[in-house]
């Protein structure tokens, strides 16, 4: 995706502290090859997955898509193991479809040395944590939000001074979901929204769009 950072968003980010990025769709594109991962897992199991299922629980955290395994196969799932398979397979995937980082992320962690760069998705902390490592750029980011059912995105966003030492009003928020930028706007957290084909209507504070 290549993004060019349009300067008054620039100046309004020099007076945040902290950085809280999305992953999928907003770090890095990941949809196709979660896609083909899962549809590897159901078809391991002699099921078919397809790609309408699928974007019924894009966005969504991973425990539902685990959730999804025990209502299709009817298999009682261990949450840990199944993630260290969709880790363990969706690794296999980027070896021939290989992943790419956002330009305009690599820009801001060259031109914000001193934010705080953090993460709040619905994907499991590992596999977080193994793509900045593959992006090289891990060392920026000082915490990694994995959300599920159980801890929300809304309260990452209601409580950023307990998990990121950060008022609201001095962080800003990179998503690609309307729901979690309304969610942040409420909260009074400053938007930037990444737009894409699929949310092309996207309503934030400021839009990256791809070039």
């Amino acid at each position: 995706m290549q993004t060019k950072i349009d300067k008054k968003l620039l100046k309004a980010l020099e007076s945040k502290k902290t950085f809280i990025f999305d992953f999928d769709g907003t770090i890095s594109s990941t949809y196709g090859i979660m896609f083909k991962t899962l549809e590897t897992m159901f078809k391991n199991r002699g099921f078919v997955f397809s790609l309408e299922e699928f974007d019924t629980l894009k966005g969504r955290p991973s425990t539902v898509y685990f959730e999804k395994f025990e209502e299709i196969t009817k298999e009682k799932i261990d949450p840990q193991k199944m993630a260290e398979e969709f880790s363990k397979i969706f690794d296999e995937q980027t070896k021939t479809e290989k992943l790419f980082c956002y330009d305009y992320v690599i820009e801001l962690v060259k031109k914000f040395p001193d934010k705080n760069f953090v993460i709040a998705s619905n994907n499991v902390e590992q596999f977080l944590s193994d793509r900045l490592v593959d992006f090289g750029i891990r060392e920026n980011f000082t915490k990694i939000v994995a959300c599920t059912n159980k801890l929300k995105k809304q309260y990452v966003y209601q409580n950023t001074i307990s998990l990121f030492e950060t008022n609201q009003k001095d962080c800003v928020l990179f998503e690609d979901d309307q729901k979690y930028i309304n969610e942040a706007k409420l909260e009074g957290i400053l938007t930037v929204g990444i737009v894409h084909d699929y949310n092309s209507n996207l309503d934030a504070d400021y839009l990256i769009k791809e070039d």
